[in-house]
């Protein structure tokens, strides 16, 4: 339909933006983890992946690996310390737990909280100026950072099959940090989070995209993927799911 057919005054404004929020919702923005799709890439994976879980809380997307891929080799890295025992009592073995947080360098960095086992817990301070009864984030302290490419060297990890990124604003750092897994075609799947932390850490969707040239991006929608081209229409900070392909 043409602009020009399209109504656009004041009292047609309700209408509009009752379909944009529906449509946000629609395309799979700002639903919970639970509801995203973002086991999607487990199912894209064989039967014996090498998989890193940045940001795994307590543990569900482990899980959600291990009863599709009983057999993968899992590192999960989970910063926050209550957290992180939380994580250890779940798997006390069979999953490789790491107490840091992945970025761009070595060392540590200041840690931000919204509350205990906080989902929301970041290297950035964000602010929630328009939630409601939601009392903003407080540092707590630092924790230590490490890189992707560092990890791996120590671990011997030669290849990773899937790389999954869902650390509050730190996605494209931790991106950096793996310059030679990168390089070196050695990183087989990256499914990341892009949303409201990517306001303190001062990240466009265009990063993304800038960093992973070669890689085709897509949407994770609950039964799969959708494959969208960059337009500046798509920075959108409501939370949702992306999977990066290697372009054959």
């Amino acid at each position: 339909m043409r602009h020009g057919l399209i109504p656009k005054g004041r009292r047609w404004q309700p209408l509009y933006r009752r379909l944009h929020a529906l449509s946000l919702v629609g395309m799979n923005f700002g639903g919970t983890i639970y509801e995203s799709g973002d086991r999607v890439a487990i199912r894209m994976t064989g039967e014996h992946p090498v998989v890193l879980d940045g940001g795994a809380h307590v543990g569900d997307y482990v899980q959600g690996v291990l009863d599709a891929r009983p057999r993968a080799a899992i590192h999960a890295f989970e910063p926050a310390a209550d957290t992180f025992a939380a994580l250890e009592r779940r798997f006390p073995q069979g999953v490789h737990l790491h107490n840091y947080a992945l970025s761009d360098s070595e060392g540590d960095a200041s840690w931000y909280v919204e509350g205990k086992q906080s989902f929301g817990a970041s290297l950035f301070p964000q602010e929630r100026r328009n939630w409601q009864d939601h009392n903003g984030f407080e540092r707590v302290g630092n924790v230590k950072i490490r890189t992707i490419d560092s990890v791996c060297a120590e671990e011997g990890i030669d290849r990773i099959d899937l790389l999954k990124l869902d650390i509050e604003g730190a996605e494209l750092a931790a991106l950096k940090g793996a310059e030679r897994m990168l390089s070196g075609k050695r990183i087989g799947l990256i499914q990341f989070e892009f949303g409201l932390p990517a306001i303190a850490a001062g990240v466009h969707l265009r990063d993304f995209f800038d960093l992973l040239d070669g890689w085709d991006i897509h949407r994770v929608v609950k039964d799969g993927v959708v494959h969208f081209r960059y337009h500046e229409r798509w920075e959108i900070l409501w939370t949702a799911n992306y999977l990066a392909v290697p372009r054959s």
